[in-house]
């Protein structure tokens, strides 16, 4: 018999390792990238890239979600024809509205370039995008096929490669020199989804190539008005609450290159990402967890799935509240070393949203409860009314504080998105964030040593690298933090080493959560 439950946790580990690699290829390639062109052609990328990820939702319109829904009930019910059916007339729909989406893209270019990004180096850098987005509707379809199969390793895999590839071409056509400037990531980009599409075709093929089509029988190559109908009434609930997280995601940016030089967009797009690194702790450590939740519900076990929520909110305190501390008091001198002098005026936002990220963190956890005890239309309302929230917060603060006012409305609908889950989730389940007091005290402590060492360099050192200062001083820190987290059992080993094994000793894979935007 299927271990489901096995089943969840390995399949959400693979895709969890795939998540962080792509996310630390794509904060790779800003940091690149904020080294090889100006502020200015940075924020403008990311403008467009922006835009660009805003009309692929609208070119999905949730079908995606439909076919993962869909495939594994009808492989289970032997109805060969209807899972051909169900990837092609997705195929059809959105490679059909990315051909739209392209042209509208093309005829408007001018008019973006001239009063949206206001910089005539938008427009060939759009007409790329126009390209991209037909081949993007293929590496699409590839990622909710591998999903739906149940295949996480080519998930997360294609998700990685993603990432990897657009760092690497982004540095291969650098030092060849065969393009400068804001050209450099938009043509490194389309190369990587074409790559892509070549990459995953034959895995695509082999996937599908025993169904026969040519021995199908005439009915069942007809259109199947039935399947269509019930793909739509799944997909149009998803498409609401993908818009709303784009909003959440995107709308910052997008309204910022209509009201702030490109400059400053690009200065958010650096900040952004670098704090966003912290939140990637608590997601990982939620989807991990996220299938045992599930059970313990089922089995209506409250006791061990109360101590497992107080001990996910420990452990995200745990690797969240110190990094969020340290970016809070040195947000300048992370912004030097990482991208350079050019975007330490994001400092104070950055501190901003070092906050957010606590918020962000916990909510991915209560969102992750409020789904394993069968509350995802609880999530759909909070997103929905946070995305809403984020726009219009975005349309009144932006104006008056600039990219600090991105980050203030970005805080505050994680805060809201914390706030209101906590509740929902406590009208269900009662529990208790256990040694949250400590752990806070502890997070101080290494502040604390963080400043300690900083005066102590600048007082006996002061011709050290900024780079040797800054890695010896994390170290140093870090190892007295965690030290003194074991001696105060905010961890303990015997906690550690049954998550490992665990972790380790399961078999297969199911479908998990889609890896987070970079």
């Amino acid at each position: 018999m299927v271990n489901y439950f096995e089943k969840g946790l390995r399949g959400t580990v693979v895709v969890s390792i795939f998540t962080i690699l792509a996310y630390l290829s794509g904060y790779l390639t800003r940091l690149f990238l904020a080294r090889t062109i100006t502020t200015e052609e940075f924020g403008l990328f990311y403008s467009v890239f922006t835009l660009f990820m805003f009309v692929c939702v609208f070119t999905d319109l949730g079908y995606s979600t439909a076919l993962v829904k869909f495939i594994p009930e009808f492989l289970v019910k032997k109805k060969k024809e209807l899972v051909l059916k169900t990837i092609f007339y997705v195929f059809i729909i959105t490679f059909f509205l990315s051909i739209i989406a392209g042209v509208l893209l093309f005829l408007a270019r001018g008019l973006l370039s001239s009063y949206y990004f206001k910089t005539p180096a938008a427009m060939p850098l759009l007409f790329v995008f126009v390209f991209i987005l037909a081949f993007n509707a293929v590496v699409a379809l590839f990622s909710s096929i591998f999903q739906a199969y149940q295949n996480m390793f080519r998930y997360g895999l294609l998700s990685f490669l993603n990432k990897f590839l657009f760092l690497a071409l982004c540095i291969i056509l650098f030092y060849l020199g065969a393009f400068k400037g804001v050209f450099l990531p938009g043509i490194a980009y389309f190369l990587t989804v074409a790559l892509l599409v070549i990459i995953f075709a034959v895995p695509f093929y082999r996937k599908i190539k025993h169904f026969e089509l040519e021995k199908a029988e005439p009915k069942n190559q007809r259109f199947d008005k039935k399947l269509f109908l019930k793909m739509s009434r799944f997909a149009f609930p998803n498409l609401l609450t993908a818009i709303a997280g784009t909003f959440i995601g995107y709308i910052d940016t997008l309204i910022l290159t209509y009201m702030v030089p490109l400059a400053m967009v690009g200065v958010y797009n650096a900040v952004l990402p670098t704090v966003l690194i912290l939140s990637q702790f608590g997601g990982v450590i939620a989807t991990v967890f996220f299938p045992m939740l599930s059970e313990l519900w089922a089995k209506k076990d409250y006791s061990r799935m109360q101590h497992g929520i107080s001990m996910i909110y420990r452990y995200c305190l745990l690797l969240t509240l110190p990094f969020s501390f340290a970016a809070l008091f040195f947000a300048a001198p992370i912004l030097r070393i990482l991208f350079g002098t050019s975007f330490v005026i994001g400092a104070n936002a950055l501190r901003i949203l070092s906050l957010g990220m606590i918020f962000l963190t916990l909510a991915q956890v209560n969102f992750s409860v409020l789904n394993g005890i069968g509350k995802p239309k609880e999530v759909t309302k909070i997103v929905v009314f946070a995305a809403v929230f984020n726009t219009v917060i975005n349309l009144i603060l932006i104006p008056v504080m600039g990219i600090s006012g991105a980050a203030l409305t970005t805080t505050l609908s994680y805060f809201i998105m914390l706030a209101w889950s906590y509740v929902s989730m406590r009208k269900n389940i009662q529990f208790k964030a256990e040694k949250s007091w400590s752990i806070i005290t502890l997070s101080f402590i290494f502040l604390g040593l963080l400043y300690f060492f900083k005066r102590i360099f600048s007082l006996t050192q002061p011709s050290m690298s900024l780079y040797l200062e800054a890695a010896i001083s994390l170290a140093v820190s870090f190892l007295v933090y965690a030290a003194l987290a074991f001696l105060l059992k905010c961890i303990t080993f015997d906690e550690l080493k049954r998550i490992l094994k665990n972790a380790m000793r399961l078999r297969g894979s199911v479908p998990a959560s889609v890896p987070p935007k970079d």
